[in-house]
């Protein structure tokens, strides 16, 4: 089957496989052209090579978090300019997100 995808390319980094699967399913049957990473190190290559629209990064990653992620790809000048959007699924004793 050839899909047509008429919107941006999205790069899902994320290693809690509910979690990217899901996510790919929503924004492809959106007609986003969806690419999961669940390592870091692997999402910088595919960010140089792919240059998504868009990452969707969870924060806490093993190996490279999505901290050392976000850093690298906006001080790159090929990629500095890709939308970023980190998620945390983390939480405080208190039931708030963490930070907040």
């Amino acid at each position: 089957m050839i899909r047509n995808y008429n919107y941006g390319k999205i790069l899902i980094l994320d290693n809690f496989e509910p979690f990217h699967q899901g996510l790919f399913i929503a924004l492809e049957s959106a007609r986003h052209q969806v690419i999961v990473s669940v390592d870091g190190v692997d999402a910088i290559d595919i960010a140089n090579h792919e240059r998504p629209d868009l990452i969707i990064t969870d924060i806490g990653l093993p190996v490279k978090t999505g901290w050392e992620v976000i850093d690298e790809l906006k001080s790159g000048d090929d990629t500095q300019g890709i939308l970023i959007v980190a998620l945390s699924g983390h939480v405080s004793r208190g039931g708030h997100a963490a930070g907040h």
